[in-house]
This record gives structure tokens, sequence and C-alpha cells, in this order.
């Protein structure tokens, strides 16, 4: 059987709306890799998120989302949300935080797609997406890291790197026809 496991941010929920639809993200956007002081601005960044109330509940759908997850569904194969947490040492809470992000993005995928995914199938996890599954070659990632479709397929299973739902939908309906 074919499990079809989707990322969350970036994938399902719109992570980037979330921060720039914030005013007080404004002056604290996600630094860049060539940017001075990164490890500040990043610690900067991930603290104002921890003190949004809400910003892991709330963030909005990708658009058309929907139609890709249910495209999926109908495919009859077994669907999974893989998605990270940031590293607890981000965060001034630490672990407690990252214990209320894990709860926060499985009540999120409830309330947003509940009828797509039996419960026991959203992982949340803070390691290796590839380490943890330990893919096979019907296993089918969709993820918007493409370091991590990289390792997934370096395990052996097939890897989307997400760009758009039509895009994704097209590589999944071509890799349902392979499996």
């Amino acid at each position: 059987m074919v499990r079809i496991f989707f990322d969350m941010d970036g994938v399902l929920a719109n992570f980037l709306a979330a921060v720039s639809e914030r005013p007080e993200f404004n002056d604290h956007p996600y630094p860049s890799a060539s940017s001075t002081d990164i490890e500040k601005k990043r610690r900067q960044f991930w603290s104002l998120i921890e003190n949004t109330t809400g910003f892991w509940e709330n963030m909005p759908e990708i658009e058309d989302t929907k139609k890709m997850v249910k495209f999926a569904y109908e495919s009859g194969h077994e669907l999974f949300i893989l998605s990270l947490v940031p590293n607890a040492t981000r965060f001034r809470q630490g672990m407690v935080y990252v214990s209320h992000i894990k709860s926060a993005k499985k009540e999120w995928v409830l309330s947003h797609f509940g009828d797509f995914f039996n419960p026991k199938n959203i992982i949340i996890t803070d390691c290796s997406k590839a380490k943890l599954i330990k893919p096979i070659a019907s296993d089918i990632l969709i993820d918007d890291v493409k370091a991590i479709v990289d390792e997934w397929i370096s395990y052996g299973g097939k890897g989307i790197l997400f760009s758009s739902v039509d895009q994704a939908m097209e590589e999944l309906s071509r890799a349902l026809q392979i499996s």
C-alpha cells in the first residue's frame, strides 16, 4: 500500500502568511543566511512567535490545498501528516513550548483537514523525517524543503518538492501511476 506523507508548514498551512500578516514581525523577519548577526535575529524571530498567542493554531491554509488532499484521499491510499517542530533551544520555554507546538499543530490539522487524516496518522516530530519513518519505495513525501525531500529520496522513498498545489497534484498523480 502506498503511504502519502504531507508536510504541514509550507504545504498545507501558510507559515509565511501567518508571519507577514502580523505587524510585530515587520521589524523582525526571519533572517536570511547572509544576514549579519544571524543568530541574534533568529532568536528575536522565534521569540516573537513564542510570544504571539495562537500563532500555530491560527495559520491560514494555503489556497486550494484541500483540493490536493482530497485528490490523495480519493486515491484510496493511507494519508499522513509529517511535520517538524523547531528545536527547543530556540524558545525561552524550551520543551514546554515545543510540546505546545506539537499539540497546536495536531489541532490545526484536525480542524482544517480532519475528514482526511486519522488522528493516529498525524506525526509531529523534532527529528529527521526520513530517519523516523525509514521510507520504502512506495512512500511519498510532499514537502516544501528541498533538503528534506532529498534526504527522503536518499532513504528510498519518493519525494515531491512542493511549489504549488497544481504542481504537487500533477507529480503525485504521476507517482501514483508508477507505484
